[in-house]
Formats: structure tokens, C-alpha cells, sequence
């Protein structure tokens, strides 16, 4: 059956944004919310490809509490020197920023590269068959992002959903999308949309058979406006705007504006 998300109340908007106000990272508000949302109605458990400080992970958690689902939840980071947030380590950062969406939740934390991840997910998937939805947003560079795609369709169940951060930027270049267009083993996936910054995708069980996504009319001109030049212009520029005092102020202006616009039940 296709996916569709629920929409949130305004109500579960305030929750899941005043759990999340104080942790440092690169979630905005639509994406804060799609991962509420699939968090919300996935049943099994949940794997987490990179999870930095912990935003994401406490959308995530604090959506199965408030549903009173406790099925596992499993991270994967190496938790240490962020390019971002430059060196050291933070796991207990993480730890910390998480505890308060816990409740009686499982909480695996795999401290390794996802390079090295399957051996270990392999063992928790064991007597479970697989997780019902992946979050992907550890390294972002294109072979990084090829070998995550394949781990996460290796590990997820018919029917469940993977999620990539950052695949789609119209101001400018993401390696993420190409590399998702260059996974054979997804391409019969479903698409379910665009949020912002990321793309949602489900696998097809045994007797289902969606559009392919490469096919999609968003997909086909975010790919197209990825191989332009002045894409990757654009995308430095932004990048040096947004870093500066000045892209900062745009930032809480266009969080303040999301909140607002925050499509709600």
C-alpha cells in the first residue's frame, strides 16, 4: 500500500519542536516534521545512518512515545570529529539530547562507520527480519551515499521507507540525489515525496509495484538542475551567505515562517 504521512496537529508541531529547539543541527522544520510523521505510523524499528547530536532522533523518539510505540530504535555514528562542528567527541552530547524522548524505548547506539555497519545490523536484524524505516544522513559524499542507499535496502522491510537528508537543493549542488539515481537495487521504489530537504521512498513488497521514482516530474528537474554549472555557483554563494551573520538572521526568519505556514490537521 502506498505510503502517505499524517498530517500533524499544531499540537505535536510545539512538542516535538521544543524537544528539539536546544540540539544542535541542520534539521529545519518541515524536515523536523516528516520524520515526526513517519515516525508517528512505522510500526517496526527504526534505523538511523548518522545522527550527529541527536535532533533528529528526538523527533523520531518523542513521535513513538506520543503513539505509544516502544519498538526498537537503532543509531549509527562515529561521533566524533564533525566537519561542522569541528573536532572532539559527542556522544555524550548525544546520549544527553536524547534521554528526555526515550521513555522505555530500546536505544541501540552503534559507534562505527556505516562503512562498517552491516555485520552488527545484520545481528540486530536477525531475529526481527529488518527495520520498517531508514533515516540516511551520515557522509554525503557521492560513494559514501551509494554505499549507504544499498545497506539501507538491504536492511529495510517490504513496505518500509528510507529517507535520505539533503538529496534536494535547488539553490545549489548535492551529491546525495545523483547517488540515489545510481542505486539500481532502489530504483523500483515508490516515491512518496519531497520535504524540504529530503526524499522519501518506500520499497515495494513482493506483490506491489510503483512508478519507478526516477520518472518523478520533481525528480527528473531537481537531477537536471544538479548537472547545471551555475547549480554549483549558487550552491558556494549560499553557502557563504548562510554562514555569515546576515544568513543567520535569514535562517530564524525562514524557521519563524515555517512554523507558521506548518500544515496542520
Amino acid at each position: 500500500m502506498p505510503l502517505v504521512p499524517p498530517r500533524l496537529t499544531a499540537q505535536e508541531y510545539e512538542s516535538f519542536l521544543a524537544r528539539t529547539a536546544n540540539i544542535q543541527g541542520w534539521l529545519n522544520v518541515s524536515e523536523q516534521a516528516i520524520l515526526y510523521a513517519l515516525a508517528k505510523t512505522t510500526q517496526g524499528p527504526i534505523l538511523e545512518m548518522g545522527c550527529f547530536k541527536g535532533k533528529s532522533t528526538a523527533c523520531i523518539l518523542g513521535a513513538r512515545n506520543a503513539a505509544n510505540n516502544l519498538s526498537l530504535h537503532v543509531v549509527v555514528d562515529l561521533f566524533k570529529d564533525h566537519m561542522d562542528a569541528g573536532r572532539g567527541d559527542f556522544e555524550s552530547d548525544f546520549r544527553g539530547n536524547v534521554e528526555p524522548s526515550r521513555g522505555k524505548i530500546e536505544l541501540k547506539v552503534l559507534r562505527m562507520s556505516t562503512f562498517d555497519a552491516e555485520p552488527a545490523l545484520s545481528e540486530i536484524i536477525r531475529p526481527i527480519g529488518g527495520f520498517s524505516g531508514i533515516f540516511v544522513d551520515a557522509d554525503h559524499s557521492y560513494p559514501s551515499v551509494l554505499k549507504d542507499g544499498l545497506l539501507a535496502h538491504k536492511m529495510l522491510l517490504p513496505g518500509g521507507w528510507v529517507a535520505f537528508h539533503d538529496a534536494i537543493r535547488w539553490e545549489g549542488h548535492t551529491a546525495v540525489l545523483p547517488a540515489c539515481l545510481d542505486i539500481p537495487a532502489i530504483k523500483d521504489y515508490g516515491f512518496v515525496g519531497i520535504y524540504s530537504s529530503i526524499l522519501v521512498l518506500q520499497k515495494p513488497s513482493p506483490t506491489e509495484k510503483f512508478p519507478s521514482w526516477h520518472a518523478n516530474s520533481k525528480i527528473k528537474a531537481y537531477a537536471a538542475w544538479g548537472k547545471n554549472p551555475l547549480s554549483g555557483i549558487l550552491g558556494k554563494f549560499t553557502g557563504l551567505v548562510m554562514g555569515s551573520p546576515a544568513g543567520r538572521v535569514m535562517s530564524k526568519l525562514r524557521r519563524a515562517t515555517q512554523r507558521f505556514t506548518a500544515p496542520t490537521a
